[in-house]
Order: structure tokens, then sequence, then C-alpha cells
């Protein structure tokens, strides 16, 4: 018999709200534990067996082993490149705003640029500089048709765009 008493744990439970059929059974699950525990070679069911969710990838690197493949920058995302950009930018005194959004093939035109950039006073100018940033992976980003379209339409007005696939894209903007 457990040191821990089921109809007195549920009892105890109900008299605090409880539902009484939940109650029997987290009293129940209590005891069950409580047992567990004292017998070491039942698995505790707070240990489990198998490794925690995620990928492979994500544990390895959770692990600090490497991910299969040698090249990191392989493994990095557009989203952690347009990061370390925005922190960049805003270190330097820009003012970013993100225009690429989840769902942006319902919302947005397309080939518009992930980020505008404005910063209030070109370096010996009186004029504000603006920049448009595409951002994509370092390995495998290409441009669709639509954003070769957008570029050149920026270039046609003589607006910055920048195709960025790092913070060293970037630089002449620092």
């Amino acid at each position: 018999m457990s040191t821990f008493d089921e109809h007195a744990i549920a009892s105890l439970l109900i008299e605090r709200g409880v539902p009484p059929a939940r109650a029997k059974i987290a009293a129940s699950r209590a005891v069950t534990f409580h047992d567990a525990k004292a017998d070491s070679s039942i698995p505790s069911p707070l240990e489990p067996s198998k490794p925690a969710k995620g990928t492979r990838t994500r544990i390895r690197r959770e692990s600090g082993r490497t991910p299969p493949c040698t090249s990191q920058e392989r493994h990095r995302s557009e989203a952690s490149v347009q990061r370390e950009i925005v922190n960049a930018l805003k270190l330097a005194g820009w003012s970013v705003w993100r225009i690429g959004q989840r769902d942006a093939r319902k919302t947005q035109d397309p080939g518009v640029p992930d980020l505008y950039a404005l910063k209030p006073l070109r370096p010996k100018s009186t004029s504000p500089w603006a920049a448009w940033i595409e951002v994509k992976r370092p390995v495998g980003g290409v441009q669709s048709d639509d954003q070769r379209e957008f570029q050149k339409l920026c270039d046609a007005a003589c607006e910055t765009y920048i195709l960025a696939r790092s913070v060293d894209d970037i630089k002449e903007l620092l």
C-alpha cells in the first residue's frame, strides 16, 4: 500500500473546487507517480525515454554539436540575416521598417523588398537618405522576377536598392 492515500488526495482536491472525476484521475496519477519514484525500476513519467521534440538540427545546435553539413552559412535563415541587418542599421542611427509580412502574398504587392531604411541626413548633405533592402539567405536565396523589376524601378528613380545576404552587403550605409 502506498504512503499516499488516493482517496484522501481526491477528497482534498474536491474540497478545493476540482471536479470529482478530474480529482480521482489526478489522485490516481499522483499515487502512481509516487510509487514509481519509490521503485526505481519503473521509469518516471517526468523523465521521458524519448529525446525532446524538435528538429535534429535544432537539437544538435542546442547540444553544441554541429549540423551534418560543414557550412554554417548554409543553415542561416533569411530571418536571422534580416535581424542582424536591422540591428546594425539601428545602431548606426537609421530608422528601419520591416515590410515583409507572414501572409505577404495576400496583402502585399509582389517584388517589394523586406526592409525600408531612412536616415535623417546623408553624410555631408542636407537631404535624407533612404534605402530599400531585399534580404536573402546567404546560400540559395534568389531574387524573383518581380524583385528584379522593383530593383530596376529603384535604379531608374535613383533610389538606393541593396540585395543583402549579410551585414557586409550594407556596409555602404553604416
